[in-house]
Protein backbone atom coordinates (compact mmCIF):
# COMPACT_ATOMS: atom_id res chain seq x y z
CA UNK A 1 0.00 0.00 0.00
CA UNK A 2 2.45 2.18 1.03
CA UNK A 3 4.44 1.91 -2.50
CA UNK A 4 1.58 2.43 -4.53
CA UNK A 5 0.48 5.60 -2.36
CA UNK A 6 4.45 6.55 -3.16
CA UNK A 7 4.39 6.06 -7.07
CA UNK A 8 1.17 7.78 -7.23
CA UNK A 9 2.25 10.95 -5.64
CA UNK A 10 -0.24 10.20 -2.78
CA UNK A 11 1.98 9.67 -0.14
CA UNK A 12 2.28 13.02 1.89
CA UNK A 13 3.72 14.21 4.60
CA UNK A 14 0.57 15.22 6.24
CA UNK A 15 0.03 11.24 6.42
CA UNK A 16 3.16 10.44 7.35
CA UNK A 17 2.71 12.86 10.83
CA UNK A 18 -0.82 11.28 11.21
CA UNK A 19 0.40 8.26 11.84
CA UNK A 20 2.56 9.02 13.61
CA UNK A 21 0.69 11.12 15.78
CA UNK A 22 -2.00 8.23 16.09
CA UNK A 23 0.73 5.78 17.34
CA UNK A 24 1.44 3.88 13.94
CA UNK A 25 4.76 3.71 14.04
CA UNK A 26 5.31 1.15 11.79
CA UNK A 27 3.52 2.87 9.03
CA UNK A 28 5.08 5.86 9.51
CA UNK A 29 8.74 3.97 9.68
CA UNK A 30 7.41 2.02 6.32
CA UNK A 31 6.79 5.58 4.62
CA UNK A 32 10.14 7.21 5.58
CA UNK A 33 11.65 3.66 3.99
CA UNK A 34 9.80 4.51 0.46
CA UNK A 35 10.60 7.63 0.89
CA UNK A 36 14.22 7.66 1.89
CA UNK A 37 14.71 4.88 -0.64
CA UNK A 38 16.36 2.97 2.63
CA UNK A 39 16.33 -0.68 3.38
CA UNK A 40 13.25 -1.02 6.28
CA UNK A 41 15.66 -2.90 8.46
CA UNK A 42 17.90 0.28 8.51
CA UNK A 43 15.20 2.84 8.94
CA UNK A 44 13.45 0.73 11.68
CA UNK A 45 16.99 0.76 13.97
CA UNK A 46 17.48 4.38 12.73
CA UNK A 47 14.37 5.25 13.89
CA UNK A 48 13.75 3.11 16.70
CA UNK A 49 17.37 3.56 18.17
CA UNK A 50 16.61 7.05 18.94
CA UNK A 51 19.88 8.89 17.42
CA UNK A 52 19.30 11.93 16.64
CA UNK A 53 21.39 12.60 13.91
CA UNK A 54 20.16 9.62 11.77
CA UNK A 55 16.87 10.48 12.49
CA UNK A 56 17.28 13.87 11.42
CA UNK A 57 19.13 12.62 8.24
CA UNK A 58 16.20 10.96 7.31
CA UNK A 59 13.66 12.93 7.84
CA UNK A 60 15.65 16.02 6.09
CA UNK A 61 16.32 13.17 2.93
CA UNK A 62 12.04 12.62 3.37
CA UNK A 63 11.69 16.60 3.08
CA UNK A 64 10.09 16.47 6.67
CA UNK A 65 12.44 19.41 8.28
CA UNK A 66 10.81 22.15 6.84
Amino acid sequence: MIVHLYQNDRLTPTIMLRALCVGDTEFFVSNVSVRARVPLSNTRSFILGGNTSEIAALLEKVDLTK
